[in-house]
């Protein structure tokens, strides 16, 4: 009879009735708890599954269509500038400057002035500085400052020489200029000396390339080289500058006076060196 009523009904249909003769049969309790115990659940569990069905699973459904993409959202909105500070409240008024000349007694006879600005007080003194005190003189320079002389044992030399056509019998004059004056030159007749004279060398110690001069002795060296003497030319003399007529010298320098002895139309030259040596 029950394989009857089975067949009857499908095993959906027999739960549900199941199910409701449960509750039927536990209604009063239901209602008095509001709803099934632990043991009410189990034994509806246990209909259910007795009248479960056996067949396969069926076929997995299609798969859905995608969803649409979600639209981008807005860009925010860029905050406002902030209201402009207020204006600051203009500056004090400047104050005026004067300047005048200060008083003798305000800058101790220097001079300066008084710099005053309004309402400071008396002002600020800005005085001129005091000169410095002047230094010793130094002692003088070598080898010896413009305007002075040759001091006594210095020496100083030079060169001299000329080329001259002239007539027999006519004089030459050839000129030796010290570059610093002597303070003196005692007896320049017996202190002037030209290399042909006799006892030259222990007045005069040097030679024409290295001419030197006992103090108190001005020496002239005649060039050796070339020629063995003067060319159409004798020595005749030294003279001061002040008169070739005799002979010495002075303490700016000298004049050698040669004679031409030539024939006419010739020319006479010679050249040599001299020394001078302070007395």
């Amino acid at each position: 009879m029950y394989q009857r009523i089975r067949k009857q009904f499908s095993p959906a249909a027999l739960a549900l009735s199941a199910l409701a003769i449960v509750l039927a049969l536990t209604g009063a309790a239901f209602a008095a708890s509001g709803g099934l115990t632990g043991k009410q659940k189990k034994e509806v569990k246990a209909i259910a599954k007795s009248f479960q069905g056996t067949g396969p699973e069926g076929k997995q459904g299609p798969p859905g269509t995608n969803g649409t993409n979600g639209t981008n959202g807005k860009d925010g909105t860029n905050g406002k500038d902030g209201a402009p500070g207020a204006p600051g409240a203009p500056g004090a008024a400047g104050k005026s400057v004067t300047v005048t000349a200060a008083t003798a007694f305000e800058c101790e006879e220097r001079g300066g002035a008084l710099v005053k600005v309004e309402g400071a007080g008396s002002g600020v003194e800005v005085c001129n500085g005091e000169e410095g005190e002047k230094g010793e003189t130094g002692d003088e320079g070598s080898p010896w400052t413009a305007g002075g002389t040759l001091p006594s044992g210095k020496s100083e030399s030079g060169a001299w020489a000329f080329t001259a056509p002239s007539g027999s019998g006519e004089s030459i004059l050839a000129p030796i200029s010290y570059s610093i004056p002597l303070a003196s030159f005692p007896s320049p007749a017996s202190h002037v000396h030209f290399s042909e004279e006799e006892g030259f060398s222990t007045a005069c110690p040097g030679t024409v390339i290295t001419p030197t001069a006992n103090p108190g002795e001005l020496c002239v060296y005649n060039n050796p080289f070339g020629f063995e003497h003067l060319v159409n030319a004798t020595f005749s003399h030294i003279s001061p500058v002040q008169s070739v007529e005799g002979p010495g010298a002075s303490k700016a320098g000298a004049i050698l006076v040669f004679t031409f002895s030539g024939a006419a139309g010739e020319v006479a030259h010679g050249y040599g060196s001299w020394a001078v040596t302070a007395p």
